[in-house]
């Protein structure tokens, strides 16, 4: 199965979502304020990019049609989005034996973790799930309140992250200051 066959978009489309993350894989923010991603290259607030994580298994069985409403959602350009495959569905016994989801990754299921700690105040997870801007999440099966919160995150004052080249120190990334602190993390 090829990224055009899981997402609807071609690894092109895909590399240019990441691209507005900057020449880093990744960078989120999580604090109280909207996580948002520039390049080095000058852009206004409003255009910044708000980042859309979708949590989700092959296994899942209300993942597909919300696969479909996360496709339209990679189609916009204010949208960075990324799917991230959890592992905890892989222990399910089918007819045929137990499946795993080729892209499942244990990495992926604590990433999920961290969030619903931060975000829900509980360790438990869930498919489909969507976290919006780091700050807020969403059952990808309730797309009209998936928007809103992509709405609201875009009308928070964002936190700006620019990336640099240096001669001396490689990569320099620098983050606006938040009135509500916060933590970042490079993925």
């Amino acid at each position: 199965m090829t990224l055009a066959d899981m997402t609807g978009m071609t690894s092109k489309r895909w590399i240019g979502r990441l691209t507005a993350i900057g020449v880093c894989a990744g960078a989120t923010l999580l604090a109280n304020g909207a996580a948002t991603a520039q390049t080095a290259t000058e852009q206004s607030d409003s255009s910044a990019p708000i980042v859309v994580e979708y949590f989700m298994s092959q296994s899942c069985s209300s993942c597909m049609a919300t696969s479909e409403f996360f496709s339209r959602l990679a189609a916009r350009d204010d949208i960075v989005a990324l799917s991230w495959h959890v592992d905890y569905w892989n222990i399910l016994n089918t007819k045929n034996g137990r499946w795993v989801d080729p892209y499942s990754s244990a990495d992926y299921t604590d990433r999920q973790r961290r969030y619903n700690k931060t975000i829900r105040n509980r360790s438990s997870v869930y498919t489909p799930q969507m976290v919006i801007a780091g700050v807020s999440e969403a059952s990808g099966r309730a797309p009209g309140k998936v928007v809103s919160l992509i709405d609201a995150a875009k009308a928070e004052q964002p936190v700006k992250i620019t990336a640099k080249t240096d001669v001396d120190m490689g990569m320099v990334f620098e983050i606006s200051k938040s009135d509500e602190g916060g933590n970042a993390y490079l993925a």
